[in-house]
Protein backbone atom coordinates (compact mmCIF):
# COMPACT_ATOMS: atom_id res chain seq x y z
CA UNK A 1 0.00 0.00 0.00
CA UNK A 2 1.02 3.59 -0.79
CA UNK A 3 -0.21 6.58 0.03
CA UNK A 4 -1.15 8.59 -3.02
CA UNK A 5 -3.17 11.72 -2.21
CA UNK A 6 -5.47 13.93 0.05
CA UNK A 7 -8.20 16.60 -0.57
CA UNK A 8 -10.53 18.84 0.86
CA UNK A 9 -14.02 17.72 0.03
CA UNK A 10 -15.60 20.44 1.61
CA UNK A 11 -14.32 23.63 3.18
CA UNK A 12 -15.13 24.10 6.65
CA UNK A 13 -18.61 26.12 7.58
CA UNK A 14 -16.97 28.91 9.26
CA UNK A 15 -13.83 30.88 9.22
CA UNK A 16 -11.48 30.27 12.48
CA UNK A 17 -10.59 34.04 11.88
CA UNK A 18 -12.57 36.51 10.66
CA UNK A 19 -11.75 40.57 8.95
CA UNK A 20 -13.52 41.91 11.47
CA UNK A 21 -11.54 40.66 14.31
CA UNK A 22 -8.45 40.62 12.95
CA UNK A 23 -8.73 44.69 11.81
CA UNK A 24 -9.36 44.68 15.51
CA UNK A 25 -6.18 42.75 16.33
CA UNK A 26 -4.03 45.24 13.76
CA UNK A 27 -6.15 48.40 15.16
CA UNK A 28 -7.83 49.55 12.19
CA UNK A 29 -11.21 50.58 11.86
CA UNK A 30 -11.10 51.87 8.39
CA UNK A 31 -11.23 49.02 5.51
CA UNK A 32 -8.27 50.76 3.33
CA UNK A 33 -5.97 47.70 4.15
CA UNK A 34 -9.01 44.76 4.28
CA UNK A 35 -7.77 43.08 1.42
CA UNK A 36 -3.95 42.63 2.49
CA UNK A 37 -6.01 41.66 5.74
CA UNK A 38 -7.50 39.00 4.40
CA UNK A 39 -4.38 37.75 2.62
CA UNK A 40 -2.93 37.92 5.67
CA UNK A 41 -5.69 35.43 7.09
CA UNK A 42 -5.47 33.20 4.30
CA UNK A 43 -1.48 33.06 4.58
CA UNK A 44 -2.17 31.98 8.25
CA UNK A 45 -4.64 29.45 7.48
CA UNK A 46 -2.79 27.97 4.59
CA UNK A 47 0.55 27.86 6.84
CA UNK A 48 -1.46 26.04 9.69
CA UNK A 49 -4.75 23.85 8.61
CA UNK A 50 -4.91 20.87 6.07
CA UNK A 51 -2.55 18.51 4.48
CA UNK A 52 -0.04 21.16 3.33
CA UNK A 53 -0.05 23.11 6.98
CA UNK A 54 2.46 22.44 9.52
CA UNK A 55 0.14 21.42 11.92
CA UNK A 56 -1.57 18.51 9.42
CA UNK A 57 -4.59 18.82 10.83
CA UNK A 58 -7.93 20.44 10.03
CA UNK A 59 -8.49 23.03 12.38
CA UNK A 60 -12.37 23.66 11.82
CA UNK A 61 -14.56 20.31 10.90
CA UNK A 62 -14.21 19.83 6.82
CA UNK A 63 -14.44 16.81 4.82
CA UNK A 64 -11.31 15.18 3.28
CA UNK A 65 -10.87 12.75 1.16
CA UNK A 66 -7.71 9.86 1.20
CA UNK A 67 -7.26 8.14 -2.15
CA UNK A 68 -4.30 4.98 -1.56
CA UNK A 69 -3.48 2.63 -4.23
CA UNK A 70 -4.87 -0.84 -1.80
CA UNK A 71 -5.32 -1.73 1.47
CA UNK A 72 -2.23 -2.20 4.11
CA UNK A 73 -0.39 -5.35 5.18
CA UNK A 74 -1.27 -4.69 8.83
CA UNK A 75 -4.47 -3.93 10.67
CA UNK A 76 -4.15 -0.12 10.40
CA UNK A 77 -4.83 2.07 7.74
CA UNK A 78 -3.69 6.08 8.73
CA UNK A 79 -5.16 8.77 7.74
CA UNK A 80 -3.71 11.57 6.53
CA UNK A 81 -5.35 14.63 9.17
CA UNK A 82 -6.25 14.70 12.59
CA UNK A 83 -8.43 15.09 14.21
CA UNK A 84 -11.27 12.49 12.94
CA UNK A 85 -14.52 12.62 14.20
CA UNK A 86 -16.55 10.39 11.29
CA UNK A 87 -15.59 7.90 8.87
CA UNK A 88 -18.23 8.31 6.02
CA UNK A 89 -17.04 5.91 3.62
CA UNK A 90 -14.29 3.55 2.81
CA UNK A 91 -14.74 2.49 -0.54
CA UNK A 92 -12.85 0.33 -3.20
CA UNK A 93 -12.25 -1.62 -6.47
CA UNK A 94 -12.73 -5.05 -5.77
CA UNK A 95 -10.69 -7.77 -7.91
CA UNK A 96 -12.67 -7.19 -10.78
CA UNK A 97 -12.38 -3.78 -10.83
CA UNK A 98 -16.12 -3.14 -8.96
CA UNK A 99 -16.68 -0.83 -6.80
CA UNK A 100 -17.60 -1.55 -3.18
CA UNK A 101 -18.38 -0.31 0.02
CA UNK A 102 -16.70 -1.67 3.01
CA UNK A 103 -19.12 -2.85 5.73
CA UNK A 104 -18.56 0.19 9.10
CA UNK A 105 -18.54 -3.19 11.11
CA UNK A 106 -15.02 -4.36 9.61
CA UNK A 107 -13.02 -1.26 10.92
CA UNK A 108 -13.01 1.00 13.87
CA UNK A 109 -12.08 4.88 13.85
CA UNK A 110 -8.82 5.41 16.53
CA UNK A 111 -6.44 8.10 18.15
CA UNK A 112 -2.72 7.77 18.65
CA UNK A 113 -0.29 10.74 19.44
CA UNK A 114 0.65 10.35 15.58
CA UNK A 115 -3.20 10.91 14.41
CA UNK A 116 -5.75 9.19 13.49
CA UNK A 117 -6.76 5.73 11.81
CA UNK A 118 -8.82 3.08 10.67
CA UNK A 119 -8.19 -0.55 12.75
CA UNK A 120 -9.54 -3.70 11.05
CA UNK A 121 -11.95 -5.97 14.20
CA UNK A 122 -10.43 -8.71 15.32
CA UNK A 123 -9.90 -11.53 12.87
CA UNK A 124 -10.96 -9.50 10.09
CA UNK A 125 -8.87 -8.75 7.11
CA UNK A 126 -8.67 -5.55 3.86
CA UNK A 127 -10.37 -6.88 0.96
CA UNK A 128 -8.30 -7.49 -2.65
CA UNK A 129 -8.13 -4.60 -4.52
CA UNK A 130 -7.13 -4.14 -8.39
CA UNK A 131 -4.26 -2.65 -9.41
CA UNK A 132 -4.90 0.78 -9.88
CA UNK A 133 -3.83 4.24 -7.67
CA UNK A 134 -7.35 5.07 -6.59
CA UNK A 135 -8.28 1.60 -5.57
CA UNK A 136 -8.89 2.56 -2.05
CA UNK A 137 -10.77 6.06 -1.01
CA UNK A 138 -12.00 6.99 2.38
CA UNK A 139 -13.87 9.85 3.10
CA UNK A 140 -14.01 11.41 6.57
CA UNK A 141 -14.43 14.61 9.01
CA UNK A 142 -11.16 15.98 10.48
CA UNK A 143 -11.47 19.05 12.55
CA UNK A 144 -12.06 20.08 16.13
CA UNK A 145 -15.34 21.10 16.12
CA UNK A 146 -18.23 23.38 14.04
CA UNK A 147 -16.88 26.46 15.26
CA UNK A 148 -13.29 28.58 15.80
CA UNK A 149 -13.73 28.29 19.14
CA UNK A 150 -13.91 24.69 19.22
CA UNK A 151 -10.14 24.85 17.64
CA UNK A 152 -7.30 24.70 20.99
CA UNK A 153 -6.78 28.33 22.30
CA UNK A 154 -2.85 27.88 21.57
CA UNK A 155 -3.40 27.36 17.75
CA UNK A 156 -5.88 30.53 17.68
CA UNK A 157 -3.42 32.36 19.40
CA UNK A 158 -0.67 31.40 16.72
CA UNK A 159 -2.99 32.39 14.00
CA UNK A 160 -3.84 35.55 15.76
CA UNK A 161 0.49 36.17 16.45
CA UNK A 162 1.53 35.51 12.84
CA UNK A 163 -1.23 38.29 11.67
CA UNK A 164 0.13 40.51 13.59
CA UNK A 165 3.60 39.61 13.08
CA UNK A 166 3.24 39.91 9.29
CA UNK A 167 1.06 42.92 9.14
CA UNK A 168 3.73 44.80 11.22
CA UNK A 169 6.75 43.90 8.92
CA UNK A 170 4.45 45.32 5.89
CA UNK A 171 4.86 42.60 3.84
CA UNK A 172 8.28 41.16 4.22
CA UNK A 173 6.91 37.87 5.57
CA UNK A 174 9.79 35.19 6.81
CA UNK A 175 10.05 31.91 5.34
CA UNK A 176 9.81 30.78 8.74
CA UNK A 177 7.87 31.22 11.71
CA UNK A 178 8.80 32.78 14.80
CA UNK A 179 10.04 30.40 17.31
CA UNK A 180 7.44 32.10 20.21
CA UNK A 181 4.79 30.77 17.79
CA UNK A 182 6.39 27.79 17.28
CA UNK A 183 6.49 27.08 20.64
CA UNK A 184 2.83 27.32 21.26
CA UNK A 185 2.12 24.79 18.09
CA UNK A 186 4.87 22.14 19.03
CA UNK A 187 2.63 19.98 20.57
CA UNK A 188 0.12 20.18 17.70
CA UNK A 189 2.42 19.55 14.99
CA UNK A 190 2.04 16.03 13.52
CA UNK A 191 4.69 13.75 11.88
CA UNK A 192 4.44 13.32 8.61
CA UNK A 193 3.94 9.46 7.26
Amino acid sequence: MTYMTSVRNAEPGVDLITTAQAKRWVRRDDDDDVEDIDLLIASAMSHLDGIDGILRRALINQEWIDVWNGFPVGDRLPLALAPVSAVSSVSYSDENNSPQTLASGTYSLHRDFSGSYLRLASGGSWPATYERDDAVTVTYTAGYGAGATDVPAEIRLAARELILDWYGSEGDRPESLPAAIMTKLRRFIRPHF
